[in-house]
Order: structure tokens, then sequence, then C-alpha cells
């Protein structure tokens, strides 16, 4: 969810924050709440709203709010996009016994891998890749395995690189 917008009382709509911040994949998700007044301010701030508004709205509030709200939505959406590469990868459980493997995305905070035979890993994940440019840089970093599925694909979300590799893989 990129946003969400609902005229309801505080009451109903502290039970769909609530929801919201509990959820997996919406805890980070921006919202703005329009409120009647102070006193529903700092209960609300509680509730987990981003950003908070109270009537009367004018439009300069609100422009401000908007333009704060979609920062942090931008913010969001780079969290999740994933960019759909093939690059060669090795990876293993210990840092001198990788295996080859496929990375097939790559997203801010993590990957994807294809594994090439079947390899069971759980915990840390150590991984090793070159990132493609005009001099190439050799990745290497730590990761912890977020999932697996049944064709030999994992996810694994970035741990441990040093500062010059984060910002490589960050560009």
């Amino acid at each position: 969810m990129e946003s969400f917008l609902t005229a309801m009382t505080w009451l109903a709509l502290r039970e769909v924050l609530t929801k919201i911040r509990t959820g997996p994949s919406n805890r980070l998700s921006p919202v703005i709440a329009i409120l009647n007044g102070m006193t529903e301010l700092r209960a609300i701030q509680n509730c987990g709203a981003n950003f908070n508004v109270c009537k009367p709205v004018s439009s300069g509030t609100i422009k401000a709010q908007l333009n704060q709200a979609l920062d942090a939505m931008q913010r969001e959406h780079r969290r999740y996009f994933r960019y759909t590469v093939s690059l060669p990868l090795f990876v293993g459980a210990e840092k001198d016994d990788l295996t080859a493997a496929r990375l097939i995305n790559v997203s801010a905070e993590g990957l994807a891998v294809r594994l090439s035979r079947s390899l069971k890993l759980e915990g840390t994940a150590s991984l090793r890749f070159d990132l493609p440019s005009i001099e190439p840089y050799r990745m290497e970093a730590k990761g912890e395995v977020a999932w697996e599925d049944a064709e030999g694909q994992i996810g694994i979300k970035l741990s441990h690189m040093s500062e010059e590799a984060r910002r490589r893989y960050g560009e």
C-alpha cells in the first residue's frame, strides 16, 4: 500500500492504523491523518500516523504534508522495488565454501538468488558477485535468508557489507 485516505472517527482510524502498523508489508507506509482538533492529535500520533493535519485545513498546510508524504512514499517504494538481473553469484553458509548460483533480482535491502543445485541455506549466508560497471566491483556481503521456494530460489536480506560495498550497491 502506498497511500490510504478516508474520513472516519478517530476511534475507527486508530483501529485501521493499528492494523496497518502490525502488517509486514505496510508497517512503514506513510499515513496522513486529518483531525478535528488537538485533543485527537496525541492519540493518533501514538497509533502511528506519520503526518497530522488539524481542521480547519489550509491549502498550504495540506500541500506541505502531502509533499512530505510523497517523499516517504518514494523511499518506501524504493525499499520494495526489484530490478531484474541475471548475474553469476556465489553463495554459501561459509565464506570459503561458496556454491555457484544466479542473481535474479535486487532491491534496496536484498536480493533473490536461483540456486544451481540443491543447497539448504538457513540463517546467515555469505555472498560474492561482481557489480556490472565500466569498472566492475567485487561485492562481498552477508545476509539473512528471508525465504525460499520449491524451485530453488531464495531471498536474502542484506545485513553486513563494507561502507564502500554499500555505497556501490546503492548506486
